[in-house]
């Protein structure tokens, strides 16, 4: 027994960081697979219980606390899975079975095909002992809110994938608080080439839209906003003189949605400079709705977007085919194949075994304490007795000195497009350790969340492969520039992932604030800030 001991502390004392061997390993995971064979191998050795007597169930106790360790460290703590369950039986059985080789050939083929299970997507043993705790993303798919939405009154073509506003039921994944909520919409499930333009004239029914070239309209009577979101499939907004009527009670609600909408980085075409806005949107729009020339040369910004009239069919189509209707500047969290870049001060999660050494040294000391015990206790009852105690004392220590390390780093981001009303992104960046992550990350409030890098479950759990990054976004109304204080210089670090026409002399650094969201329990979590400023209002 105290053989066993011996290996199975200079083990340990390598994944603690107290030991420095080239040819023992330092991670936990592997430490804790080659922790078992050492088992099984001195099980073989002593035989079964009734040959050896007391020595096989002295040596299952004496392995407790170094299982317990790897337990610990290697699976995070979490709750063992069926693997380490079957493990532990075919342990016992192996000591007080006759047959050795059929049990130690079973133990074998456990370990066996938990790795090769592993590789294959489906882990016995949690995700430390395998460092493999990805979901196949076929048998996870994301979980669609259960909420009343504005689908129905969208076209065809747009209703998958469309803005759906949650305004009860459940909130989508990733959401928590009053809401409301809505899914982001892909404009490529709207059929014919972009941009995408909703034309708004009060007819209801489609009358003239814009033809030629290269864009798809669609007609304000098949679809009901009355926010800036609702909007987010659109390119561009065309709107004529009577869009809405005076006494229309959605009047100033409609006028809000399109100068958010523009603020957020669209386009609003207007009516000849001749002619009257719709009520409420003159006010809504303020100075850019003041031009008084037409076409793109009396385009005007407001936010991140732009305003600008059209006298004429074919000045509709000119402004169109100009490119106005391209954001001047966006991020690298929105949109985009590739995963935003990790900016260089933000830590990413790494393995600490320092933060390990005192479950190194309690290990050791019940190295000595099985030593002394088995010169000072006779008889296999007392012996037993007082391994037992030592056991339970030393892994109630082991769980009482774990390092508290969750396993993943965030960080917390905010950058403000446009000015208050615009775009406001908030971002958590998050490292999984060896474990992977998974977990909840709930945002408090309403907006369109988006994740990049992770995979959904189908109860909202976000899934992060072991030593990856995901990126959980927030899009909702930006508030400005943050008052008073300090700029801190530490926001440098999010210029990198803005993307477009970008003046450095517009952005302005914020204050460390604290972000609205929760990862697993924990928050809110500190966040730089950073805000891009109109370049007139």
């Amino acid at each position: 027994m105290v053989a066993l001991a011996v290996v199975a502390s200079a083990l340990a004392l390598r994944t603690s960081g107290l030991l420095r061997v080239p040819f023992l390993p330092g991670r936990p995971a592997a430490y804790g697979a080659l922790l078992l064979a050492v088992v099984a191998a001195f099980l073989l050795i002593v035989g079964p219980a009734r040959r050896g007597r007391w020595r096989a169930p002295l040596l299952l106790l004496g392995a407790v606390p170094f299982l317990v360790f790897t337990w610990l460290e290697a699976g995070g703590a979490a709750v063992p899975g069926l693997g380490w369950i079957a493990v532990a039986v075919l342990a016992v059985a192996l000591a007080f079975s006759e047959q050795r080789a059929l049990v130690a050939g079973a133990l074998v083929l456990l370990l066996g095909a938990g790795a090769v299970l592993a590789e294959a997507g489906l882990p016995l043993m949690p995700a430390g002992w395998n460092a493999v705790s990805a979901p196949s993303r076929e048998a996870l798919p994301p979980r669609e809110p259960r909420a009343e939405a504005h689908a129905r009154d969208l076209p065809e073509g747009m209703r998958k994938g469309a803005p759906v506003r949650v305004t009860g039921g459940t909130p989508p994944a990733l959401g928590m608080g009053r809401g409301p909520w809505w899914r982001r919409a892909a404009r490529a499930t709207i059929p014919g080439p972009r941009p995408v333009v909703l034309v708004l004239d009060g007819a209801a029914q489609p009358g003239v839209l814009p033809s030629g070239g290269e864009l798809t309209a669609v007609h304000g009577s098949r679809v009901r906003f009355d926010h800036a979101f609702d909007l987010q499939a659109f390119d561009a907004v065309l709107v004529r003189e009577g869009a809405w009527r005076e006494d229309d009670p959605a009047g100033r609600s409609k006028a809000r949605a399109v100068a958010g909408f523009v603020r957020k980085g669209g386009l609003v075409i207007g009516p000849a400079p001749e002619r009257d806005w719709p009520p409420h949107l003159a006010r809504a729009l303020r100075h850019a709705a003041r031009s008084r020339r037409a076409g793109p040369e009396g385009a005007r910004d407001l936010g991140g977007g732009r305003v600008v009239r059209a006298a004429t069919e074919a000045g509709t189509r000119e402004v169109l085919s100009s490119g106005l209707w391209v954001p001047e500047v966006g991020t690298a969290l929105l949109g985009g194949a590739a995963s935003p870049p990790w900016p260089d001060t933000f830590e990413r999660w790494r393995d600490r075994p320092s933060e390990r050494r005192t479950q190194g040294l309690l290990l050791l000391v019940y190295v000595l304490v099985l030593a002394a015990f088995t010169r000072l206790l006779r008889g296999g009852g007392v012996q037993i007795l007082g391994v037992f105690l030592a056991a339970a004392a030393v892994s109630a220590g082991l769980a009482w000195t774990s390092p508290t390390d969750p396993g993943f780093r965030a960080h917390g981001l905010v950058i403000d497009l446009g000015g208050t009303g615009g775009r406001r992104l908030e971002a958590v960046a998050l490292h999984a350790g060896r474990a992977g992550y998974v977990g909840q990350v709930r945002f408090e409030g309403g907006g369109v969340v988006s994740v990049r890098g992770g995979i959904l479950d189908a109860d909202g759990a976000l899934h992060v492969p072991p030593e990856a990054t995901a990126w959980i976004v927030r899009e909702t109304d930006a508030l400005g520039p943050a008052g008073g204080g300090p700029e801190d210089v530490r926001a440098l670090v999010l210029r990198p992932l803005l993307r477009g026409d970008v003046d450095p002399k517009r952005l302005r650094l914020g204050r460390l604030e604290r972000l609205p969201v929760r990862v697993r329990g924990a928050g809110p979590i500190p966040a730089l800030t950073a805000t891009y400023r109109p370049a007139q209002e």
